[in-house]
Order: C-alpha cells, then sequence, then structure tokens
C-alpha cells in the first residue's frame, strides 16, 4: 500500500506502519459528517494549492515567454552589432590599404622628384660651369686684347714723344 509520510513523501510503507494504522483506525472510528468535512477542507487546501500552483505556471509561462521574445531581441541585437562591426572592421582596412598604396605612390613620386631634381641640378651645374668656362675663355681673351691695346697704346705714345723729340727738320 502506498502512505503518505509525515515529511510528505509517498512510498511503500513498512509493516509496523500498516499495524499501527489498522490498530489506529480500529480504535478510533470517524463519522462520516467529520469524514465529509475533512474532505472538504483538504479539498478546499489542494483546490487551492492547485489554484496557486496554476498561477504561478501561467506567471512561469509569462516570464518564459518574456524572457524568450527579450533573448531573441538580444540575440538580433548581437548580430546586428557583429556584422556592423565587421563591416566598420573591413571599411577601416579598405581604407588603410588604400592609404598605403597612397602612401607607397607618394614615396615613389617623392623619389622620383628627387631623381629628377637632382639630375637637373647636375645639369645645371654643368651648364653654368660650361657657360663660366666660356666666360673666363672670353675675358682672358678680353683682358688679353686690352693688354695688346694698352701695349700698343704705349707704343704710339712712346712713338708719339719720340716724333716730338725729333727736330722736324730731319722729317722734311
Amino acid at each position: 500500500a502506498v502512505v503518505s509520510t509525515q515529511s510528505g513523501h509517498y512510498g511503500r510503507a513498512n509493516k509496523k506502519s500498516k499495524d499501527k494504522k489498522k490498530k489506529a483506525s480500529k480504535t478510533k472510528t470517524p463519522k462520516p459528517r467529520e469524514l465529509d468535512s475533512e474532505m472538504a477542507t483538504r479539498t478546499g487546501i489542494l483546490e487551492c494549492k492547485l489554484t496557486a500552483t496554476e498561477r504561478s505556471r501561467v506567471e512561469y509561462r509569462d516570464t518564459a515567454r518574456k524572457l524568450l521574445a527579450e533573448n531573441e531581441l538580444l540575440q538580433t541585437q548581437v548580430t546586428s552589432t557583429e556584422r556592423d562591426t565587421i563591416e566598420v572592421i573591413s571599411y577601416l582596412k579598405r581604407e588603410d590599404l588604400a592609404k598605403d598604396q597612397m602612401i607607397e605612390q607618394l614615396q615613389n613620386q617623392l623619389k622620383t622628384l628627387r631623381q629628377d631634381s637632382r639630375k637637373e641640378r647636375e645639369s645645371l651645374i654643368e651648364d653654368f660651369t660650361y657657360q663660366i668656362n666660356n666666360l673666363e675663355k672670353e675675358l682672358h681673351n678680353k683682358k688679353t686684347e686690352v693688354d695688346n691695346m694698352i701695349e700698343e697704346l704705349a707704343r704710339v705714345k712712346d712713338f708719339r714723344r719720340k716724333k716730338k723729340k725729333v727736330p722736324t727738320a730731319t722729317l722734311r
């Protein structure tokens, strides 16, 4: 037989319990009214427990539904945030790559400009050196020419001086 123990657990009762109950029931026979009253009380208690349990179950279901909906919303937000994060990271990587390429291109342009500038500077130095050499030669030639003219002028002056010294009679 299945009986309820004081702790509220149901299970097989040992033989001593059965004997005690039989003796107790033999000595005490409840009256039918008391049984109905006791049954009604137990039924009322059980109905209250059932109602409370039912209310608790409904509240639990509502809470579970709310939590499920909130969980789905949070999951959607997490997914959206992850997608946005991936897009931002991808965009930043593309921008970084574009900037790296731009830096490389500008460095190559700078290198080319430096080479061109060096070549142009060397060319200008060469041209100006050539012009300076030509001008120095020309200056030297002009100096030589001036020196020759000065020498000639000195001879002419010397000749005129000598001519003045020579009597005019000998000339005639």
